[in-house]
């Protein structure tokens, strides 16, 4: 009943959103939505991985035509879409709220596992009503589809932990890798799931088999992307936003530019040092430019990394919210908001941290925070609000255990 009511609480919350926006492809894409599209209908015509002709100078990170940025995952979701009758965006973002729902109930399953089922219901609760989760619902965007992989690949490692079974230990292993086809992002997090398998008691052979497998795709697709063009990455896309993003933020405190101009500049000085060179060695130019930048302006550097952190932990979307609404205006209001709720909710998990700690319970303390640092990591570069997706229902995890104790605490001083 209780998995039941949370599905069914977080698939109304995400269609009450459609009447907004009604499907209008104008209101629910994002810039990266229509090269998406594009590699799905090439992957539809063609079975080829790869962008269309467009005529213009070929990206920097996908030389002649060849996607090494992106990986094949949701493009691959959308293309299945389109044999479906009527319009791709409406079967996208139905099935889409409806595996946003779905993740919900099965982060409770995990964090029930994990802590307990008081914690585990306040944070789904909260789950529910994460502006992220029902915003990205409504996108033509992979992070839901990431998020589900991701919350499912961790439930089932816990499923192997609780029952030391190497079927379940096996299956999250396939999901994490199937996460890392999604979003490359998630190619670290299943270290401390297998961590915390082996610490368990785990068989220690299943332990190896799954870790194998969740660097099933990400070493295929290294392969693969280093056979044609000599680069073997996952994906460009770090080396990409080290410098796009970065090594921007970094600019724009050391020279107190807007972030558009100093993005602009860099991009140019990028483009000049790296477009001549192969792809083999453009990336690690890229990181070059960008750890250069950090190293000539070591303070501005530091302050760019807070400001990828807080954006990461603490910030909110305004700008796709006013997007999907049609609406126009700053938006700061409703980003103040988020910024403030998302402020209250990491002390609280800071506080389930340390109550997790004192009661013992360290190993899955350090699971929760060393997971979500796997996926805030490697997206720093970045430090988007919507790249804590996947996680925040671990972040939620924690602050629902510091919830609940501060009910309890209560409870108890009123019997006394």
């Amino acid at each position: 009943m209780v998995l039941a009511g949370l599905f069914i609480a977080a698939l109304l919350a995400r269609l009450a959103l459609i009447p907004i926006h009604r499907f209008d492809l104008g209101r629910i894409s994002t810039v990266d939505t229509a090269r998406y599209l594009e590699l799905a209908e090439n992957l539809r015509r063609t079975w080829r991985f790869e962008q269309s002709a467009t005529g213009g100078p070929p990206a920097l990170e996908n030389p002649g035509g060849i996607e090494i940025f992106r990986t094949p995952g949701y493009p691959t979701f959308l293309a299945l879409l389109t044999f479906l009758p009527g319009r791709l965006e409406v079967w996208a973002l139905l099935i889409q709220a409806f595996l946003s729902a779905l993740t919900v109930a099965v982060a409770f399953r995990a964090l029930e596992i994990l802590l307990g089922p008081r914690p585990a219901l306040a944070a789904a609760g909260l789950v529910v009503i994460d502006p992220l989760h029902f915003l990205y619902a409504n996108l033509l965007m992979s992070d839901v589809l990431f998020a589900l992989c991701f919350t499912l690949a961790v439930a089932l490692s816990l499923e192997a932990r609780a029952k030391l079974g190497a079927r379940f230990a096996l299956a999250g292993g396939a999901l994490f890798s199937a996460a890392s086809a999604i979003r490359p992002v998630g190619l670290l997090a299943w270290l401390p799931a297998g961590a915390l398998l082996y610490r368990r008691g785990a068989p220690r052979r299943a332990v190896a088999v799954a870790g194998l497998l969740a660097l099933l795709f990400p070493m295929a697709w290294t392969i693969r992307n280093g056979a044609r063009t000599g680069a073997f990455v996952t994906s460009s896309a770090f080396d990409l936003n080290s410098c796009l993003v970065f090594a921007a933020r970094v600019r724009s405190r050391a020279e107190s530019l807007p972030r558009e101009v100093a993005q602009e500049r860099v991009m140019s000085e990028l483009r000049a040092r790296a477009e001549h060179l192969s792809i083999a060695k453009r990336l690690p130019a890229m990181r070059a430019f960008a750890f250069a930048e950090a190293r000539a302006h070591p303070l501005a550097a530091g302050q760019a990394l807070a400001d990828a952190a807080g954006e990461f932990f603490l910030a909110g979307e305004r700008r796709n919210f006013l997007r999907l609404a049609g609406a126009s205006g700053s938006g700061r209001a409703l980003f103040a908001s988020q910024v403030a709720a998302n402020t209250l909710l990491t002390l609280l998990a800071v506080a389930g941290f340390g109550i997790l700690w004192r009661r013992g319970a360290r190993a899955e303390a350090l699971f929760a925070v060393a997971t979500v640092a796997a996926i805030a990591l490697p997206s720093i570069v970045v430090g988007n609000a919507r790249f804590r997706m996947p996680v925040s229902f671990l972040i939620h995890g924690l602050a629902g255990v510091a919830i609940v104790a501060a009910f309890e605490q209560r409870r108890n001083r009123a019997q006394a």
